[in-house]
């Protein structure tokens, strides 16, 4: 494992820590907040043992039949070491727990450390989702594309459709010319603004991102 993805795993685990802290601060794990942060800790603990990298390519891991990379990350994480068909009836009951766990952990990820916690298709052509990742460099198809790669193409198309959703509406209302201003100044507010600085968490020490430490205990 590389330094940066060394880094990774010790932000990650600080961030398992921060969420462990607070849900049990709420007491019953079955109370909402509670609930999100074991998820997340769910979610984060699956990551990290896979080395980052949760790469689904089908049925083939559980001929029973897993539906979704969610009922993949379920099944294999609440159902290690038992038999193909009861983890396939736990994924049916965490599959959705899972799903809203690594929602929340990109979120917290991108808030903290400034991490974006890749989620795609193997192509840009499909819809389902079969990479979790947070190396940018995890090749996903026979082209060669990185997890990086597709998840840029997704999100220019989201945005040029949106954009374009947006502006044809706005024409209707007022006008091309006017709509077409309107946007440009949107878009030069929007890439104006600073990114956001990431703010860490309550857990992490000053020097725990240290890299001659880490390479010391990797």
């Amino acid at each position: 494992m590389n330094e940066l993805l060394t880094e990774m795993v010790t932000k990650l685990n600080s961030t398992c820590e921060s969420a462990s802290k607070y849900a049990h601060k709420q007491g019953d794990a079955e109370r909402s907040e509670s609930r999100k942060e074991w998820s997340l800790i769910h979610s984060a603990t699956l990551l990290m043992r896979n080395n980052l990298t949760i790469d689904w390519v089908g049925t083939s891991d559980c001929p029973f039949g897993y539906e979704t990379i969610w009922d993949y990350c379920a099944g294999e994480y609440f159902g290690a070491g038992k038999k193909p068909m009861q983890k396939v009836e736990l994924a049916r009951d965490h599959s959705l727990d899972m799903k809203n766990g690594f929602a929340r952990l990109k979120e917290r990820l991108f808030e903290e450390w400034g991490y974006v916690l890749l989620t795609v298709p193997r192509n840009i052509g499909r819809q389902q989702i079969v990479v979790i990742t947070l190396d940018s460099s995890h090749v996903i198809n026979s082209e060669g594309q990185t997890a990086h790669d597709v998840q840029l193409m997704r999100d220019e198309k989201l945005v040029r459709g949106q954009l374009r959703s947006s502006y044809q509406r706005s024409a209707r209302l007022i006008g091309a010319d006017e709509a077409r201003h309107n946007m440009d100044c949107i878009l030069s507010t929007i890439a104006l603004q600073p990114l956001a600085t990431p703010r860490g968490n309550q857990i992490a020490s000053p020097d725990m991102f240290n890299q001659s430490s880490l390479l010391e205990t990797a």
